[in-house]
């Protein structure tokens, strides 16, 4: 295609397009922060106002700081909402650019081309530009890692450059602040050593050291004040409690708060948080099968239809109303919505996975990352937001598929089993809401 003849022009139009399609987003949405928006909004205004990072006049760790401080930086210019969506679009058109970067750098230009445009036109990444949530933010930090992780175009190769490796800790370490499922990624470049040497050495040790210790400048700050706020030190004091909710006799695979919750029975956020943990350390001993069955459950809650999007876009951002159930809200969104939705997610998930078996070596970091996403989810519970930072891996597999590759039936067997699984869960999720 002449387009693809020029991949600096190229790239310009895509972020171009990017830019306006979002903004016209904006300008057609009328979005409010409600629930968790609500809360990181509340907490913003706090820090604004020189009160700290309280709630209802209380020091609370219950949420990270790391979105709720980028809203106070945006309320400090203006305390503005529409402003908050402007730069979110900004930095959601910087993810389309890292991902033309990462595409390039792993397989082709044309590729990262197509990754990029991917994201741009992605309706699911479009709109969530305008709401006051964790992802978009999260989702362009992680993707501004991997370039600093990639670096030998059309290898997958990774720098291992110990100024860059501590770069990368930096950034993972201000992901942490967002959301904590990204404290497991430092393995990854473990097992990329030990794929690499076929043997552990001390030098993935070293490697390992360095990018800890920069998670770990901008993490201690964090966890020592929550040590001298708390007693205790961790990262957030919501850990149990999400734990137990994914961990208990009436857990159903996503987020489900029991009326009769026990961990009430307690005050204070550590002692809750310790609670839920002990609470659900004894549902794992007691019921490893249902256990098994309840991470399963996680998993495919993960890959379900991103119909909360479309909900939330006809209920000016809300997912739950008082006296209406998440299903009676499913079943009053415009059916056009629905589909205008998940219909390029379900492609692009399908596209991803065969894009995958083009190179399973080449697409190996990207498969552990979505593994480690994947299993964080299966320890506590899964949701259909919480797919979203994986979405743009998904983009770059769904790039790199070669057409060629649909002839090579041996290379589709996995894939086809995987999309047949989630074609099955999408209409298991039609059926039960609309027909059941």
């Amino acid at each position: 295609m002449q387009l693809f003849r020029s991949p600096t022009y190229t790239l310009r139009v895509i972020l171009f397009l990017a830019l306006i399609l979002r903004f016209v987003a904006l300008l057609c949405m009328d979005i409010h922060p409600v629930s968790d928006a609500g809360a990181y909004v509340r907490l913003a205004e706090n820090l604004m106002n020189g009160n700290g990072f309280t709630d209802n006049g209380s020091i609370t760790a219950y949420r990270l700081p790391g979105y709720p401080a980028f809203l106070a930086a945006v309320f400090s210019i203006s305390h503005s909402i529409p402003l908050v969506q402007i730069v979110q679009i900004l930095i959601d058109v910087c993810s389309c650019f890292f991902l033309f970067r990462i595409g390039s750098l792993l397989f082709s230009a044309k590729s990262g081309l197509v990754a990029a445009l991917i994201w741009a036109v992605l309706p699911s990444a479009i709109v969530h530009t305008s709401f006051m949530l964790t992802e978009t933010l999260f989702t362009s930090l992680f993707l501004g890692s991997l370039t600093l992780l990639f670096y030998k175009k059309n290898q997958a190769e990774f720098s291992f450059g110990r100024g860059r490796l501590f770069a990368i800790g930096v950034l993972w370490g201000v992901c942490s602040l967002i959301k904590p499922n990204i404290m497991l990624a430092p393995v990854s470049i473990f097992l990329t050593c030990f794929v690499r040497e076929r043997k552990i050495t001390a030098k993935a040790f070293g490697y390992i050291g360095v990018v800890v210790a920069g998670m770990t400048i901008i993490l201690a700050p964090w966890v020592i004040r929550n040590y001298m706020s708390f007693g205790k030190a961790t990262l957030s004091t919501n850990g149990g409690v999400n734990f137990w909710i994914g961990n208990n006799p009436l857990a159903t695979g996503t987020y489900n708060y029991p009326l009769d919750n026990p961990i009430e029975s307690v005050t204070g956020e550590v002692t809750q948080s310790e609670l839920g943990y002990q609470l659900g350390w004894e549902f794992i001993r007691s019921h490893p099968l249902k256990t098994i069955v309840l991470a399963g459950k996680k998993t495919a809650y993960m890959f379900v239809l991103d119909s909360p999007v479309a909900i939330a876009l006809s209920h000016e951002g809300a997912t739950s109303a008082e006296g209406c159930t998440y299903r009676d809200l499913y079943k009053q969104t415009q059916w056009w919505l629905i589909a205008l939705i998940n219909l390029p997610y379900c492609l692009l998930l399908i596209a991803g996975i065969v894009g995958f078996s083009r190179s399973y070596y080449s697409s190996a970091l990207l498969l552990l990352f979505i593994g480690f996403w994947l299993f964080t989810h299966g320890v506590y519970f899964g949701g259909a937001r919480f797919h979203f930072p994986i979405l743009p891996l998904f983009a770059l597999g769904a790039a790199s598929l070669p057409f060629p590759v649909l002839s090579q039936k041996r290379r589709l067997i996995v894939p086809g089993i995987l999309s047949a699984l989630l074609l099955v869960l999408w209409g298991a999720e039609i059926f039960t809401v609309f027909f059941h």
